[in-house]
């Protein structure tokens, strides 16, 4: 195997390894469930909504790229978490967020198991 594939491999298992991490940030912000109705049986129906007016990029797109950590979370913490219905209600302006500015919680990432 010739340098350059092994640098290849290298890469793709260090993108791998990067959301695998993502993808665990996200879980741990989406197990509390929808900030407006509480709804927290299926994960996948958890989105993030960003207040704000100052989206860099979808949590989503960000996580599966491979995004760094540290730009993950910033992003994540303009958000809060909405359950598919609520987030379609926003959108439709029928619900607003009231009294809800950011995302959850204010643990560390130690205190959220998230030590990376």
């Amino acid at each position: 195997m010739s340098l350059k594939n092994k640098s290849k491999e290298a890469k793709q298992r260090q993108l791998q390894r990067r959301r695998d991490r993502n993808k665990s940030l996200v879980a741990e912000y989406r197990k509390y469930g929808c900030m407006l109705c509480g709804y927290n049986k299926c994960p996948d129906a958890l989105q993030f909504h960003h207040v704000g007016d100052d989206k860099y990029e979808n949590v989503s797109i960000m996580a599966g790229r491979g995004n760094s950590y540290s730009k993950l979370r910033t992003e994540i913490e303009k958000c809060v978490v909405v359950c598919a219905n609520c987030h379609a209600e926003i959108h439709a302006s029928r619900v607003k967020p009231d009294g809800i500015t950011k995302r959850t919680s204010k643990k560390s990432d130690t205190q959220l198991g998230l030590g990376f």
